[in-house]
């Protein structure tokens, strides 16, 4: 794993901490610009450092993605947390979201199994 990745994952944990505890933000204060800043330079190093990366496994990534972000949802609902801005399992943005995630993550293994598939047959 990348250490962006590591950073992304820090970062998302902690935005959806916020997200859920609203005591947070007045326990521990981190200005919203640093937020918007960080985020910002995570997304810019993403695109340059992830353009050369092999794709092939692309879907592993956002399998784990969509497993650790319904964990959290889990974890910190069992906490008592509940979401300010509406991401719950009882939103149906949120079904809609994850249905057509799992649609487009098994596109992409329908197509690299094809491609796994044909490179055994050419040699």
């Amino acid at each position: 794993m990348h250490i962006q990745s590591v950073i992304f994952i820090c970062f998302l944990t902690i935005l959806l901490a916020y997200d859920y505890f609203a005591v947070l933000p007045d326990i521990i204060k981190i200005p919203q610009f640093v937020f918007q800043v960080t985020f910002f330079v995570l997304f810019i190093i993403s695109m340059i450092i992830g353009r050369d990366e092999d794709d092939s496994n692309s879907w592993k990534w956002q399998v784990f993605i969509i497993v650790y972000i319904v964990t959290l949802m889990l974890v910190f609902s069992l906490l008592g947390g509940k979401s300010s801005v509406g991401i719950s399992f009882s939103n149906t943005v949120f079904w809609i979201v994850l249905g057509i995630s799992l649609i487009e993550i098994y596109i992409e293994w329908r197509k690299q199994k094809s491609n796994d598939q044909n490179k055994h047959i050419e040699l």
